[in-house]
């Protein structure tokens, strides 16, 4: 009979106990439903110039507070591979207005050739691409998708570099200014523009 209290009634009595007070919860609040049911991880893929990911990569968001979360992001762009992480400050999570700050390192890329404007006229040239570090400031939107929690999202902002002139010419040739400048636009920095499908776990 003791256990029969202890293994069966006793659970029950608690289940029942802790319904009610679920419902009283959503009767008396209906936001408490919605809250219930939010999700405070999500997955999801992005793409853009600049973007946290690369050209196109996977990103990582969990929920640490009421207004912040903690996102990372990994992929391949055309300064080689690409990781960042960074907070987010939300005015109302998981949607609406998100304010970004992150980090980012891309790899470079070894013996990479691209023909461009030397002094000795257009040739293709060697060069290594070193790795390269900035910091990002930028502003995220994101609209729920559907009926359950997965969102899209677009992403503005200005991503900060810590090194310049970030490659190693390695065949001799000598770069004419457009082409200097070229290689100063590809490099990583500058305007941040991307979008991105996140699912809620």
């Amino acid at each position: 009979m003791k256990n029969l209290v202890r293994n069966v009634l006793f659970p029950f009595v608690l289940l029942f106990f802790s319904n009610q007070t679920t419902l009283a919860q959503v009767y008396f609040n209906p936001d408490a439903l919605t809250a219930s049911r939010e999700n405070n991880f999500y997955i999801g893929i992005a793409s853009g110039v600049e973007s946290f990911t690369g050209m196109i990569g996977l990103s990582l968001e969990a929920k640490v507070a009421k207004h912040f979360a903690l996102y990372a992001g990994a992929g391949v762009g055309g300064w080689g591979y690409k990781v960042s992480g960074g907070v987010k400050l939300y005015k109302g999570f998981p949607y609406r207005w998100a304010y970004c700050g992150s980090f980012s390192y891309a790899s470079g890329l070894k013996d990479f050739k691209v023909r461009m404007e030397t002094a000795s006229g257009s040739r293709e040239v060697l060069m290594d691409l070193l790795p390269c570090q900035t910091f990002n400031l930028s502003a995220q939107h994101h609209w729920k998708i559907g009926n359950g929690s997965n969102r899209f999202n677009i992403e503005f902002g200005l991503s900060f570099p810590f090194t310049k002139n970030a490659y190693t010419i390695k065949d001799g040739s000598v770069l004419t200014s457009e082409s200097t400048m070229v290689m100063k636009i590809l490099q990583p920095g500058g305007l941040m523009a991307g979008i991105g499908f996140s699912f809620g776990k």
